[in-house]
């Protein structure tokens, strides 16, 4: 049951043992059971606008490097490929098939399933096509659909007049909102116009992108598409000839190389004067990065170019340079607003380095750390260990939290819990986060929640009635604190969320939960655990019990759980501290953290209002520590349930 339609990502790698010989393979893929129509073009859309944010596009690049000679050139040649060897990439193609949060009134959620990179396109149940996107180059992609009756790329515009022909008795409507005031229905062709409107608006966007084409697929995927031998190969990327530099460019750079080489600070000094010259400016840089290791004159030098630039945009990349921890420290400006900080490809980088820079700029909003010499375990020794210096960090990229969750190790600071109106065994219902900001989060809760108290919340409830909270929560809370006026579909993403057990995120007394239950009316809380309380009532709960062997008076086993339960009602609200919105970002104030700027707050708070107020369904109230008990007892079933069904082999992946 379903209209099925699969998705593959493609990049060009070099392959295990041949490097002279890259080519075409797949390196993620997903399964879709309700996908069809114009939803293919809508979710690849999605997809291709987030990957060519330029912070996504770094990332991805990254992925896609990495896999150069490490596996077989398609399919499962061996060494063979792992099931998601790019998992940012694959998130990201995730979130775009799963969710979109752009307009309240109009929120898409639904669900998808993980398949291997290693799976041919014949493979899958299918009934509605595939879509095949190449991410070789992430800022000018290309893109094709197929319907594997055919075996052939084509266009978005031939995909969906596959389903929606173009029809010919049509009327164009001048004025909708005329007509609607009038209380007048749309004729037929007056319909019919409206409809061609919304089918050629969903693939206009397409009309700039390139096909994929027929020999992609066929080195993708060998065994399965053939292209013609009289064929051209497909487009051809020629890089545009560089401008011709001048005779000052050419002398430039053996001239300061010259001076690097002997370590001549007088020399340097000389070229100093070029550095206020954006185009100059650059070609020094060039040089430096070249160096290895870094002399002594190249690092004063390149403390005076990083002083200048900063003062323009806040923005620090050292990717690439040679330089020790010492040099990177005595490199940076020592004040300014640095809000943006990269140091990747540079084993020299260590933790300690990391801890110093993040202490130097509290303003630090991002810090990129791809392909150093910090480690997973650095990472999370940090986060375990001085967790504080995260508070202002809204982006630490890194590989440890670009993790498959299920394979993800990391400590959680946040956690959005979910619970279902039915329990039901489908994994973890709960998304968390190792670092946050409070604007983070602000944001992440606007975003998750407006649609439910929008005009119209049934696709937001639809999409809880039917098991799918995971995908939009993931995507709400995965991204940095957009600009003003950046829309929700152009955003950086920086993280892959974790997912875990409720019970499990509600008994970590270093994190903050926020508890959102499905019930007549929502119910919510942001909690904190109290595990000196915790261990007060289990005390008492063994003494209780003990007395059932009392020599003298012993109980009964009746009044043993009748006492417990008095116990139970007593502690609850010690061992669960719950606050609504406004006590919880005053407790995150006291804590040191910065509160979110006024234009998310005052949003964020409106937005509790009017969920508070609402009379109908979707109304939302505060939670009480002994609701958050009941639900707790009955998720410990669903626990167990979800490790017998793991353990048995049963559990579907999610």
């Amino acid at each position: 049951m379903g209209q099925r339609h699969q998705v593959y990502i493609i990049a060009r790698v070099v392959p295990h043992g041949n490097p002279d010989k890259p080519n075409y393979r797949c390196i993620g893929a997903l399964h879709h059971q309700w996908c069809y129509g114009s939803l293919p073009l809508k979710a690849a859309t999605r997809f291709l606008t987030l990957m060519k944010q330029k912070d996504n596009a770094e990332i991805i690049r990254e992925e896609v490097r990495a896999l150069n000679g490490l596996y077989g050139s398609t399919m499962r040649e061996v060494p063979v490929i792992p099931n998601t060897p790019c998992p940012f990439t694959s998130f990201l193609l995730s979130s775009a098939w799963t969710t979109d949060l752009s307009e309240p009134d109009n929120m898409y959620g639904s669900n998808t399933m993980r398949l291997p990179a290693k799976v041919g396109t014949l493979e899958g149940d299918n009934n509605d096509g595939i879509t095949v996107i190449d991410v070789t180059d992430p800022e000018t992609p290309s893109y094709c659909f197929v319907f594997l009756d055919e075996r052939k790329p084509i266009s978005a515009t031939q995909y969906i007049r596959t389903y929606y022909p173009e029809t010919e008795d049509m009327e164009e409507v001048v004025d909708l909102k005329a007509i609607e005031a009038s209380g007048t229905e749309l004729n037929e062709a007056q319909r019919n116009w409206l409809h061609e409107q919304t089918v050629v608006s969903t693939f206009r966007g397409f009309d700039s992108i390139p096909l994929v084409s027929i020999h992609k697929l066929a080195e993708a995927w060998p065994r399965e598409y053939k292209a013609p031998r009289d064929s051209a190969p497909g487009e051809t990327v020629v890089e545009a000839a560089d401008e011709l530099p001048s005779l000052a460019d050419l002398t430039l750079g053996p001239a300061l190389e010259l001076a690097l080489r002997n370590d001549d600070n007088a020399g340097t000094e000389q070229l100093e004067r070029l550095l206020f010259l954006p185009d100059k400016a650059r070609k020094i840089m060039d040089t430096l990065r070249n160096q290895s290791p870094m002399p002594d004159a190249g690092v004063s030098l390149l403390a005076k170019l990083l002083n200048a630039e900063v003062k323009d945009n806040k923005v620090i990349n050292l990717s690439g340079f040679h330089l020790t921890g010492a040099q990177i420290i005595a490199v940076l400006p020592q004040d300014g607003d640095v809000e943006v900080l990269e140091l990747s490809h540079n084993d020299q980088v260590k933790v300690d380095t990391v801890e110093k820079v993040i202490t130097m700029y509290p303003s630090l909003r991002r810090l990129v750390l791809l392909k150093t010499g910090v480690t997973d375990d650095d990472v999370v020794a940090l986060l375990q260990n001085k967790p504080e210096l995260f508070r202002h960090i809204e982006a630490f990229i890194h590989p440890v939290f670009m993790k498959e969750p299920a394979e993800s190790k990391i400590p959680s600071a946040f956690t959005h819990v979910f619970f279902h109106r039915s329990m039901s065994v489908g994994g973890p219902t709960s998304v968390s986060l190792p670092y946050f900001t409070s604007g983070q989060v602000a944001q992440a809760l606007i975003d998750y929640l407006s649609p439910l108290a929008s005009e119209y919340p049934y696709q937001f409830l639809e999409s809880l009635s039917l098991g799918f909270p995971q995908g939009p929560l993931m995507a709400a809370y995965a991204s940095q604190i957009r600009r003003e006026g950046q829309p929700w579909g152009e955003r950086v993403v920086s993280i892959v969320p974790n997912l875990t057990f409720p019970v499990k995120a509600l008994q970590d007394s270093q994190a903050w939960n926020f508890v959102f239950a499905e019930k007549s009316k929502f119910l919510y809380a942001f909690v904190r655990y109290n595990s000196e309380a915790n261990g007060q009532y289990t005390k008492e709960c063994k003494e209780v019990k003990s007395r059932m062997k009392d020599e003298e008076n012993p109980l009964t086993k009746e009044e043993v759980k009748a006492k417990l339960k008095i116990v139970a009602q007593a502690y609850a609200s010690r061992i669960y501290q719950m606050y609504d919105v406004r006590d919880f970002f005053k407790q995150l104030e006291l804590a040191g953290r910065a509160p979110p700027a006024p234009e998310l707050l005052t949003p964020l708070f409106d937005l509790f209002s009017k969920l508070g107020s609402k009379e109908d369904y979707g109304a939302m109230q505060l939670m009480t520590s002994g609701e958050l008990v009941k639900h707790l007892e009955t998720e410990s079933i669903h626990q167990c349930m979800y490790n017998s069904m793991k353990g048995s082999g049963q559990l579907p992946y999610m």
